[in-house]
C-alpha cells in the first residue's frame, strides 16, 4: 500500500467541519481533506474520526471508506481492511490503487489467490503500476510461482528503477532459484535506495551464509552494517546491574524469533521450551510474528 507523504504536525486539532445540508458536496470534499491532513500528519484516530463521520453524511462515499481501509491494514485489521476496501470499489470499480490495497489486504489474511486477482485487476486498469506489480511479484512468490515473480519484479523495475521493494522482492525470487549473486545483488540495491529497510537487510544476511567465498570477517561486517541501521534506538543497559549474581538463583531467559509459529524454528525451539524446568527457569518469548497461527498460540 502507499504510504501517505508527512508533514509537519501542529499542536491540538483543527474542528471538523459541518456537515451542513445546504452544501452537502462541499462540506465532504472539506472533511475529506482534514482527515487526509489527519492521516499525514500521523494522526490517525482523528483521521478515523472525520472519515467516519464523512460515512455518516454518506456512507457510500469511496474515499472515506478506502483510506479507512488503508488505515485498518496499516493497523494489521485485514479483514477490517478489506471489508472497507471491498465496499469502495462497489461505489468506484476503476479505481487501481484500491484493488492493489485490496489484494495487499487478502495478502495479510493469507488469502494469496485472491490476492492475485486483485493485483491483476488493478494492472488491468494501470499496467504500470509499479506498487502491484511488486505485490503481485510477491504473491507468486507466496504461491511458489517464482519465474512469475521474477517477471512481475523486472516489470516494475523497468518502469521504476529506483523502487526498493522491487529489488528485495526480485531478490527473494532469485534466492529460491538459487540465483545467490544476483539476489544479493538485489538486497544491495534496496538497501542503496533505502538504507533502513529491515526486511531488505534481514533478507540480506539470511542470504550471505550460503555465498561461497564470503569471509567469516565479511559477514560480521554485514551484521555490524545492519546493527548499525537499526540498533540506534535500544537502550544500553545499565552499567550497575541489579539482578541477583547467586548461582542458585530462578534464571529468566528471553527467546526472541520472527520465527515462532508452523516454522522449522518454530517446531525445534518449542520443545525446548516445554522441558524448561519451571522452578529453575522463568521463560519469555519475544515474537515479530505477522501470522499468527495455532503454533505461535503453543507458544504463548
Amino acid at each position: 500500500m502507499k504510504k501517505t507523504g508527512k508533514t509537519a504536525a501542529k499542536e491540538g486539532h483543527a474542528p471538523s467541519p459541518s456537515l451542513s445540508p445546504e452544501r452537502p458536496a462541499l462540506a465532504i470534499l472539506q472533511a475529506l481533506y482534514l482527515g487526509i491532513q489527519h492521516q499525514n500528519a500521523g494522526d490517525l484516530a482523528q483521521a478515523e474520526a472525520v472519515f467516519q463521520q464523512v460515512l455518516q453524511a454518506d456512507p457510500r462515499q469511496p474515499v472515506a471508506l478506502h483510506l479507512l481501509g488503508v488505515m485498518a491494514y496499516r493497523a494489521a485489521e485485514y479483514e477490517k481492511a478489506v471489508d472497507f476496501i471491498t465496499k469502495a470499489l462497489t461505489v468506484e470499480p476503476g479505481n487501481a490503487e484500491a484493488h492493489s490495497n485490496l489484494g495487499a489486504a487478502l495478502q495479510g489474511l493469507g488469502k494469496t489467490q485472491q490476492a492475485v486477482a486483485s493485483f491483476q485487476k488493478a494492472l488491468a486498469i494501470e499496467p504500470d503500476n509499479v506498487e502491484a506489480l511488486c505485490n503481485l511479484g510477491a504473491a507468486f512468490q507466496a504461491l511458489g510461482k517464482t519465474q512469475q515473480a521474477v517477471a512481475s519484479c523486472r516489470k516494475a523495475l523497468a518502469i521504476k528503477p529506483g523502487d526498493a521493494g522491487a529489488h528485495n522482492n526480485l531478490g527473494l525470487a532469485l534466492q529460491d532459484l538459487g540465483q545467490l549473486d544476483e539476489a544479493v545483488a538485489g538486497y544491495n540495491e534496496a538497501l542503496a535506495i533505502k538504507p533502513d529497510y529491515v526486511d531488505a537487510g534481514r533478507n540480506l544476511l539470511y542470504a550471505l551464509p550460503n555465498v561461497p567465498g564470503l569471509s567469516p570477517k565479511e559477514l560480521f561486517a554485514e551484521h555490524l552494517r545492519f546493527a548499525e541501521n537499526h540498533a540506534q534506538g535500544i537502550a544500553r543497559p545499565a552499567e550497575d546491574l541489579t539482578n541477583d549474581p547467586a548461582p542458585d538463583r530462578r534464571l529468566r531467559i528471553g527467546y526472541l524469533s520472527s520465527d515462532f509459529h508452523n516454522h522449522p524454528v518454530g517446531s525445534n525451539v518449542l520443545p525446548l521450551l516445554s522441558c524448561h524446568d519451571r522452578e529453575k527457569f522463568e521463560v519469555f518469548c519475544y515474537a515479530y510474528v505477522s501470522r499468527p497461527d495455532a503454533m505461535t498460540e503453543r507458544f504463548q
